[in-house]
C-alpha cells in the first residue's frame, strides 16, 4: 500500500508535472501573442504618434502663419483707419469753419437784405413824394397855361373889338 501510495504520489507528481508544463506551455504561448500584439500596436502607434506629430507641427506652423497675417492685416488695417481718422478729423475742422464762415455771411446777407428792404421802402416812398410832386408840377403848369391860354385869348379877343370899334 506504501508502494501504491508512493506509485500514486508519483503519478500525481508526474500528473502535476506534465499539468504545470502545459500551464507554463499556454501561458509561455499567451505571453507571445500579448508581446507580438503588444510589439504591433507599438509599432502602429509610433507611426500614428509621427503621423500626429507631422500634423501637429502643420497646424502650428499654419496657426502661426495665421497669426501673423492676422497681425499684419490689423496693423495695416489699424494704420489706415489712423490715417482716415486724422483726414477726417481735419475735414470735420474744415466743415466747422466753413459752418462759421457760412454763418457769418448768411449774417451779412440779412443785414444787407434789411438794409436794401429799408432802402426800397424809402425810395418807395420818395418815388411817391416824387410823382405826387410830378403830378403837382403838371397841375400847377396846366393851370398856368391855361391862365396864360386865357389871358391872351382875352387880349386876342380885346385887341379885336378895339379894331372893330375904330
Amino acid at each position: 500500500m506504501i508502494s501504491d501510495s508512493m506509485e500514486e504520489g508519483k503519478r500525481d507528481e508526474q500528473f502535476l508535472e506534465e499539468s504545470h508544463e502545459a500551464t507554463k506551455k499556454q501561458l509561455k504561448d499567451e505571453i507571445d501573442k500579448l508581446t507580438k500584439q503588444y510589439k504591433k500596436i507599438l509599432e502602429t502607434n509610433k507611426k500614428e504618434e509621427k503621423q500626429n506629430r507631422s500634423d501637429y507641427v502643420k497646424s502650428a506652423n499654419n496657426y502661426q502663419e495665421n497669426m501673423n497675417s492676422y497681425d499684419y492685416d490689423m496693423k495695416t488695417n489699424t494704420t489706415a483707419i489712423e490715417k482716415i481718422q486724422k483726414e477726417y478729423d481735419e475735414s470735420y475742422a474744415d466743415l466747422q469753419g466753413v459752418k462759421e464762415e457760412y454763418s457769418m455771411r448768411m449774417e451779412e446777407k440779412r443785414k444787407r437784405d434789411e438794409i436794401a428792404e429799408i432802402m426800397r421802402k424809402k425810395n418807395e416812398t420818395e418815388n411817391n413824394r416824387m410823382e405826387r410832386l410830378v403830378k403837382a408840377s403838371e397841375y400847377i403848369q396846366a393851370h398856368w397855361r391855361g391862365l396864360l391860354a386865357r389871358k391872351d385869348a382875352e387880349k386876342a379877343r380885346k385887341g379885336k373889338k378895339k379894331k372893330k370899334k375904330k
